[in-house]
């Protein structure tokens, strides 16, 4: 979704490339992306309508974007990396911190966060997330 209070965002995070694609209108110019690789086909996709077409769905944002502004995360490595998907908001969160799409919040800031107000269960996971 957009980070934004008014007017334009300054950055979108999605959790898939053609979320992100719907999302560009919100988005100012010289704006961040930060998204994962990871489709989510529509059903209707899987039932003859049109084709999900990631190749061009990255081409389009490429585009739009550009490349420095960006980022696409390895939403499979980062499964891999953690043994679950579950933890995906938290990468990315993480990679847009990084990539200086939330303005002056940083990783840490994000660290701090999830030691405040994740259930504890959770902490080593989220912070595992935020750091790949």
């Amino acid at each position: 979704s957009p980070l934004i209070g008014r007017g334009r965002a300054d950055a979108i995070v999605a959790f898939e490339p053609a979320e992100a694609v719907r999302q560009l209108a919100f988005l100012r110019s010289g704006g961040m992306v930060v998204a994962s690789d990871a489709p989510v086909v529509p059903v209707s996709a899987a039932t003859g309508g049109p084709a999900y077409d990631l190749s061009s769905i990255m081409s389009y944002l490429r585009e739009r974007v550009g490349e420095k502004n960006l980022v696409v995360v390895d939403a499979a490595g980062a499964a891999d990396a953690l043994g679950t998907a579950k933890a995906l908001n938290v990468v990315l969160l993480g990679a847009a911190a990084r990539a200086g799409a939330l303005g002056p919040v940083t990783v840490d800031d994000l660290a701090d966060a999830v030691r405040a107000l994740v259930n504890p269960r959770f902490v080593d996971l989220d912070l595992r997330a935020l750091n790949l």
